[in-house]
């Protein structure tokens, strides 16, 4: 199979000249052309810090602080005391984080 892959300059260089792989997506235009689409770059030095508990995800970047809590419902009637205590440990480790 053949196809036309159109990309910018830019990409094509830092395609061939580096060593590592440049995530992206394709767009289709026609039946045999596409566009290519780099990814934007993250800076992986900035890590994050998590905590992980049995219900909840705690993360702690330099721009956002989030809260992820997931129940099954079959706990749901002890719902209200997991939320609590898995809140009050994501505020201790936020507090001592921050």
């Amino acid at each position: 199979m053949n196809f036309n892959l159109h990309i910018s300059d830019e990409d094509y260089v830092r395609i061939t000249a580096g060593k590592k792989r440049v995530a992206g997506s394709l767009q289709r235009v026609d039946g045999d052309t596409f566009i290519f689409h780099p990814w934007q770059e993250t800076d992986r030095r900035k890590r994050s810090k998590v905590l992980r508990t049995k219900h909840a995800s705690c993360r702690i970047c330099d721009d956002t602080i989030a809260l992820s809590l997931r129940i099954k419902r079959a706990q749901a009637p002890n719902a209200c005391n997991i939320i609590f205590d898995e809140t009050d440990q994501a505020v201790e480790f936020i507090t001592s984080n921050t």
